[in-house]
């Protein structure tokens, strides 16, 4: 007995040792931060951060500041607050693609255009949204070797709106050197998009049709007058003035002690959702195909189509290394899903740590993308419109790195202060076929090339 005990103890060790040896890898507390744990009933603990993204070519532009609380309820329960809230700004790719001429396009409220350059990839120069997100964990221990994780979370936009509840089940066994999970979330999301729910693969109307002032921007509460209007009220173009989506998330994961200083995870997930998938504000452009000189030109825009539900199911190994004081993790992630994107995600951190406390953290990313079965760059007016189509480049061919390089200084009384700085660079391909006439030399797809910043303090 004594002796199961002691390997038991032992387990314990290794398993705290790797966790505080690689906690900075994977985003959690690193070492030589002190828990509420570690002191009396009803502290507290706090992280704040800001995070700054930023697009090259005056894209999107992001500001989330973050604030998370994390109290300690006594008997390794613990309670977790956090709440988010982010800006978004800038141009964002609508899924037209360029024309010879200085073209006027009328925006997602209906009230309002906006003209794109001639053989430019058309933008939305008046892009902008506030989100805020809430949410609370609670965590209980059941056991020796059992606890349970129970959440809840609210997200809210001027157009869309989230609530989900989660749940995490845990166990530990093998002398503790095995933990089996078990979760599930489920989630509802309402979306509100200014000027109503677009009615699929209808035409956008034409900035000639009357645009109203062009000083009208993609702001909140530009479709006010769309508010408790009956679909009978709604444009031609609209069928309903909101949808709503439901996802139900599955997870099943592994954790095992391999050695002294070596861990590793494995999970595997799965999700359905059914409802409204589209994006109301992307469009897909129907070219001309005769031979000539409009051939590839676009002769008009329409609302893009989703499959109203989505299944996916992906893998997940991570493995994290400890030397004598340095760390390493590496994972790798695959997703599949009934659209038939497959994606292949690698990231690579490395912990190198100082002797006052503070560490050097450089990181590496890449992520691969096949594209959705119906994604097209555009459409020929010779061809009959499928019944599901979307020229958004997140659901096409693309490939992405991310790079760079994260410090984190540990001050008096184990507050600490991060800096990351990373570069992010994707590159995406248009559908086969979608060169053809005056679009086989443009530009139909922006490369994406975006500047991350965060500093964040715990106290």
């Amino acid at each position: 007995m004594q002796l199961k005990n002691k390997r038991r103890e032992s387990a314990t060790l290794i398993a705290k040792k790797l966790s505080a040896a690689t906690g900075a890898l994977l985003g959690g507390v690193a070492p030589g931060v002190t828990h509420a744990a570690d002191g009396s009933k009803g502290d507290w603990d706090f992280e704040t951060a800001v995070l700054y993204y930023a697009e090259s070519g005056n894209r999107v532009n992001a500001v989330e500041p973050v604030i998370k609380a994390r109290r300690y309820l006594g008997d390794d329960e613990f309670l977790d607050l956090k709440l988010v809230v982010d800006s978004l700004t800038g141009s964002t790719p609508t899924g037209a693609v360029p024309t010879t001429q200085v073209q006027t396009y009328t925006r997602p409220s209906g009230n309002g255009t906006y003209t794109v350059t001639g053989g430019e990839v058309p933008l939305d120069d008046t892009f902008h949204d506030t989100r805020t997100a809430l949410s609370a964990n609670w965590e209980k221990p059941f056991s020796r070797f059992s606890k349970g994780n129970f959440g809840i979370n609210f997200s809210n936009e001027f157009d869309f709106r989230s609530q989900g509840v989660n749940a995490n089940f845990s166990h530990d066994f093998n002398q503790r050197n095995t933990t089996l999970s078990l979760g599930f979330a489920l989630e509802n999301d309402t979306i509100d998009p200014l000027g109503g729910i677009p009615l699929e693969l209808s035409t956008v109307a034409s900035a000639a049709a009357g645009g109203g002032n062009e000083d009208d921007g993609f702001e909140e509460g530009d479709d006010d007058a769309y508010e408790g209007a009956g679909n009978d009220d709604l444009p031609a173009n609209r069928r309903a003035t909101s949808d709503s989506r439901d996802q139900v998330d599955l997870l099943l994961g592994l954790t095992q002690i391999i050695s002294p200083r070596t861990i590793m995870q494995f999970n595997i997930s799965h999700s359905e959702s059914n409802g409204y998938h589209n994006d109301p504000y992307k469009v897909i452009s129907i070219v001309d195909a005769a031979p000539g000189p409009n051939q590839g030109e676009p002769l008009e825009n329409i609302y893009e189509s989703r499959p109203d539900s989505r299944s996916k199911t992906a893998f997940y190994w991570e493995t994290r290394h400890s030397f004598d004081r340095d760390a390493i993790g590496f994972s790798y992630r695959y997703m599949s899903d009934d659209w038939g994107i497959k994606s292949h995600t690698a990231e690579l951190r490395y912990f190198l740590m100082m002797d006052d406390g503070s560490y050097w953290q450089p990181h590496l990313r890449y992520y691969q993308q096949s594209a959705a079965d119906f994604y097209r760059t555009l459409l020929l007016n010779s061809e009959p419109v499928p019944q599901y189509v979307s020229a958004d480049y997140r659901l096409g061919d693309m490939t992405g790195i991310t790079y760079g390089l994260k410090y984190s200084h540990l001050l008096e009384n184990d507050k600490r202060v991060e800096f990351r700085l990373e570069m992010m660079s994707q590159t995406n391909d248009p559908s086969p076929g979608s060169r053809i006439g005056n679009q086989a030399n443009r530009k139909l797809i922006l490369d994406t090339d975006a500047l991350i910043f965060q500093v964040s303090y715990s106290f």
